[in-house]
């Protein structure tokens, strides 16, 4: 009976391990909850609006309620304290300010996306990285900076 016991204790224990063990760096997509969006295209894909969530790093979905995320509409993510974001191949168009104003060091973004400045000039993002995306023939990839006190970002 003690060895049972003693045997059903340590299955319980493993057991939750597993399920509490976090899936960090899993590259899984943050979930669809945490994005307003609405239909763009005539209702063949999808435009983030805003940013529910309160992560700090997020993985954007390529698709949303079924329908590809082609777009990201303008200060959609804006001030949300973001530190790394990936942007899904699927997305095309950034618009205005939509990243401004966060704390961003890392952004992996897919080739060719248009980065929509305002009336004023400004881009969806204010800290060098529109420069950097566009000098390098806007080419897919990850792209790093070593701290928010610069503007000099790097593509890996």
């Amino acid at each position: 009976m003690k060895k049972k016991t003693i045997l059903a204790f340590a299955l319980l224990m493993a057991m939750t391990c597993i399920v509490c063990t976090p899936k960090s760096g899993s590259g899984k997509a943050d979930p669809e909850s945490d994005f307003k969006v609405e239909p763009v295209d005539g209702g063949k894909s999808i435009q983030i609006k805003e940013y529910e969530g309160d992560k700090w790093e997020i993985n954007i979905p390529s698709r949303i309620r079924g329908l590809s995320v082609t777009h990201i509409g303008d200060v959609a993510f804006y001030r949300k304290n973001l530190t790394k974001v990936t942007i899904p191949n699927s997305v095309t168009y950034i618009g205005t300010g939509a990243f401004e104003e966060n704390q961003l060091t890392s952004i992996t973004i897919g080739s060719n996306v248009e980065l929509k400045r305002d009336a004023y000039g400004d881009p969806p993002f204010n800290d060098g990285f529109f420069q950097t995306y566009n000098n390098s023939g806007r080419a897919a990839g990850t792209y790093t900076r070593p701290s928010t006190n610069t503007r000099d970002w790097t593509k890996n």
